[in-house]
């Protein structure tokens, strides 16, 4: 039966928009990720491989003995092509191909499979839309009749993905610097995401450098620096301090000085380089009263990068937490 002539109902949304598709009728929803606000965090250094730890169930639906699924990749940052991210899922679902075509949905351009799995029957789809990869796995115990292969065809076509639905930040790397206080207490440290492209060396001393690799090699390239010292002044001193030293360099535009608290184990503010709104750079300062810690932050032409980085600035070690 031609695609056209399947009866679709209301779309089911997944992760708040990143994903929309039509259900047939006679086929019942299993499970939607209605998820927002997760963070995929990357191990520095760690190659991407084909993995069920990254693989994101976003849609499940079935039919009697026929089951599809929608997914995605986690690690997209560091994935590789559509067609090699196939292949791969594929080798890790033990497929079987039998017949491979291009293909178009989502508002992306990928590949389609047709083979078995096992003693079962497998269609199993992949298109890249921006930088995120989606998937699809429809299975059967026997030969899917015309009627269910265009039900599945129909529903495929259905696809709408939204890649800004995501944060900014859903896939990251989970990187930090600290500072030492003169007795030898408790370190200070700070911990934000940065995106999980960026280069990363683990900490040796105060000064920790974290750089973008930019994608085009003329496009920008962003930057994140630690910079630790003992301390025990108020952090309005340190922050101020802070600034006359080398703060105002770094800021092409007036501060604006957002007080953050407590982020976790010490008081924190952030020195945005003109409005949070449209900052591209920024300074996050947190004190415990032993040490202090400066956090240099810019990321050009990508204000909701900025604001996304700080907004992840979390002290994971400092002289106010218990030990351990």
């Amino acid at each position: 039966m031609p695609s056209g002539q399947v009866s679709l109902r209301e779309p089911v949304v997944a992760e708040q928009g990143f994903l929309q598709m039509q259900v047939a009728d006679g086929w019942e929803v299993d499970a939607v990720d209605d998820q927002l606000g997760r963070v995929y965090e990357e191990e520095p250094g760690l190659d991407w491989s084909a993995s069920t730890d990254s693989i994101i169930d976003l849609v499940s639906i079935t039919q009697g003995d026929a089951t599809m699924g929608v997914f995605r990749e986690g690690r997209f940052a560091l994935a590789p092509g559509v067609f090699d991210w196939d292949d791969a899922i594929a080798g890790l679902l033990g497929i079987q191909s039998n017949i491979d075509v291009t293909v178009e949905w989502g508002g992306g351009r990928g590949e389609s499979t047709r083979g078995r799995l096992g003693d079962v029957y497998v269609r199993h789809e992949s298109v890249a839309v921006g930088d995120q990869l989606i998937g699809v796995l429809a299975v059967t115990p026997t030969q899917p009749s015309e009627r269910l292969d265009a039900e599945v065809s129909a529903m495929i076509a259905s696809i709408v993905v939204d890649p800004t639905a995501l944060l900014p930040l859903s896939h990251g790397l989970d990187v930090s610097g600290f500072a030492e206080p003169d007795d030898g207490s408790s370190v200070l440290e700070l911990s934000v995401v940065v995106p999980p492209h960026w280069q990363y060396d683990e900490p040796t001393d105060s000064w920790v450098d974290v750089r973008a690799e930019a994608a085009d090699p003329e496009g920008p390239i962003g930057f994140l620096g630690f910079y630790g010292q003992p301390d025990t002044r108020p952090l309005d001193e340190v922050a101020t301090a802070e600034l006359e030293e080398f703060g105002n360099d770094w800021l092409d535009l007036a501060p604006d000085i957002e007080q953050l608290g407590d982020i976790g184990g010490a008081d924190a503010l952030v020195v945005w380089e003109g409005p949070r709104d449209t900052a591209v750079a920024a300074i996050v300062i947190a004190s415990d009263g032993a040490a202090s810690l400066a956090t240099y932050i810019w990321t050009p032409g990508d204000a909701a990068l900025t604001t996304a980085i700080v907004d992840t600035a979390l002290v994971i070690e400092s002289a106010r937490l218990p030990a351990g």
